[in-house]
Order: C-alpha cells, then sequence, then structure tokens
C-alpha cells in the first residue's frame, strides 16, 4: 500500500511547488483541504503531461486507457495505484466529485496526442472549459459550496485560466508540434501554421485578442459568483488575481511571449494572495452586518 504521506507529498509537487500560483492560491486552505484539492490537481496535471511528454501516440493512448481505468477504480470502490487517486479516495473525496469530467480530460489529452488545433476561438475556449473549467468546477466542489450556481462561476474562471495558460506555453507546446491557437484567428493575423517564427506585430495582435477573452471570463466568472460563496472559493479567486496581473504584465512587455516568459515574484503572489484575502473578508463582514 502507498504511503499517504507519501503520496500526500508527491501531490504537493506535481500541482503547486513552492513559488507556483496554485501554492499560494491555497495556503489558507486547511491541511485535509488542501491535500485534496492538490490532489485532483495533480490527477489533471499528470493527464495533461501526456500529450507533452510522451513522442509516441500509441503509448501515449497506452497511457490514457491507463488513467481511465485507474479513474474508475477511483470511483468504483478500487484499489488506486497513483498517489492522487490514493489522496482523494482516503478523503473520501469522490463523492463530491464527478467521473464524466474527469474522462473529459482524457479526451482533450486524446487530442492533443492528434495535435488536433481548435478550428476557432469558440473551439478553443470549449477546450479550455473541458479541462481547466472542469478541473475548477470540481475544485469548487472540494472546497465547499451552498448556491448551485457557484459551480458554474468557477468553471467560467478555471476556463480564464486555462486561456491564458494556453499563451503562456505556447513556445512549449509548439516545440513538441502541439498548436493550440485558434486556426481561424491565424489566418485572419496572417500567422500561417508557424506562428512561432511570425512576425511579431500581428501575433502580438492575437494575443491581445486572447487576452481580451481572458479578462472577459474572469470578469464573468467574478459577477457570476454568489456572494456568500466567495469565501470558499478562494483559491479560484486567488488564482485568477494572480492570472489577470501576470497578464497585465505581459501586455506591458508586448506580449514577446515566444521569447520569454513573464511571472510576478514569489514575494508579490504572497502579497496578492494576502490582498484578495483580506478583501474577501472585509465582503463578507459587510454582508453580514
Amino acid at each position: 500500500m502507498l504511503d499517504p504521506a507519501a503520496c500526500a507529498a508527491h501531490c504537493r509537487e506535481t500541482a503547486a511547488p513552492a513559488g507556483s500560483d496554485l501554492y499560494y492560491a491555497t495556503l489558507h486552505l486547511t491541511t485535509p483541504r488542501r491535500e485534496a484539492v492538490l490532489a485532483l490537481h495533480a490527477l489533471a496535471e499528470e493527464i495533461r503531461r501526456i500529450p507533452r511528454t510522451v513522442a509516441d501516440p500509441g503509448v501515449a493512448r497506452l497511457k490514457l486507457a491507463w488513467w481511465s481505468d485507474e479513474i474508475g477504480r477511483l470511483f468504483h470502490g478500487g484499489d488506486p495505484q497513483h498517489p492522487a487517486c490514493v489522496v482523494l479516495q482516503a478523503a473520501q473525496a469522490a463523492r463530491r466529485l464527478q467521473p464524466g469530467a474527469l474522462k473529459e480530460w482524457l479526451a482533450v489529452a486524446d487530442e492533443e496526442i492528434s495535435r488536433k488545433a481548435p478550428a476557432d476561438i469558440g473551439a478553443l475556449l470549449t477546450d479550455c472549459r473541458r479541462h481547466e473549467g472542469g478541473l475548477w468546477r470540481l475544485t469548487a466542489a472540494l472546497c465547499g459550496h451552498t448556491d448551485e450556481g457557484t459551480p458554474h462561476a468557477v468553471e467560467l474562471l478555471g476556463t480564464a485560466l486555462g486561456l491564458h495558460r494556453v499563451l503562456r506555453d505556447l513556445r512549449l507546446d509548439a516545440d513538441i508540434g502541439l498548436l493550440r491557437l485558434p486556426l481561424s484567428e491565424l489566418r485572419r493575423f496572417g500567422l500561417g501554421d508557424d506562428p512561432l517564427h511570425a512576425a511579431h506585430e500581428p501575433f502580438a495582435e492575437l494575443a491581445a485578442l486572447l487576452a481580451g477573452h481572458v479578462r472577459e471570463a474572469v470578469l464573468n466568472g467574478v459577477a457570476a459568483l454568489p456572494p456568500h460563496d466567495r469565501p470558499a472559493q478562494l483559491p479560484a479567486l486567488i488564482m485568477t488575481e494572480l492570472c489577470v496581473r501576470t497578464l497585465h504584465e505581459e501586455q506591458m512587455d508586448g506580449f514577446h511571449l515566444r521569447e520569454r516568459r513573464i511571472g510576478l515574484t514569489p514575494l508579490r503572489k504572497l502579497w496578492i494572495a494576502f490582498k484578495v484575502r483580506r478583501r474577501e473578508r472585509r465582503h463578507a463582514r459587510r454582508k453580514n452586518h
């Protein structure tokens, strides 16, 4: 049997290593809840890595098949073999999760193995909703909520995070032949099928367009989040605040995302996370008076 403490440590290192956005977004959670959330995110990250680390499509799909079996073991009382599923089973988290959402991660990964680029922005947003949106919808369930509208609101925030990740990981994905930018917009801005080596100005215009969609999804998600569930959904609120701040820095840098990766310092991330928690406490106090 896998050691629970070692499994939890593996999930922390996979999903939220020290200095990462998720590390600061989950610092305030109780240990049991934080371990469950990080196990869920570690599971999602393990699946996401398959198309990016396994060159042979056949081998990659064998790995996806193994994960399909592992998810079945998690939800049907089997004996999980991966640390993330061990932690989730120990936390009895499966009853708050939806197996269909996890299966969607496998479907998205399978499409990425095929190197299938999204046809347009709508298709890209759908992919982001299926993976990162679904991930944060399940995170909302683990964090707890009382309003049935909360999962949808947090799903919108997760979709924004996923779209921003498409921009940030552009070079990493393109280097392995994975193009996640929408084909219609590549044609519209004259970037062809090799946006890494196209002129900077049209690429920056496309990045600015996608950045607008990120901000729109954040605004819609925050507006839709029921006030009484906001304290429980601090991880999503902190993550999206860090996302928007990073996006601002990237835009100020001229969206030179193909040449360099812009990031916030750990101290600034800690300060932003603290300010979001303080803001939400003030909102909660005003609501209760």
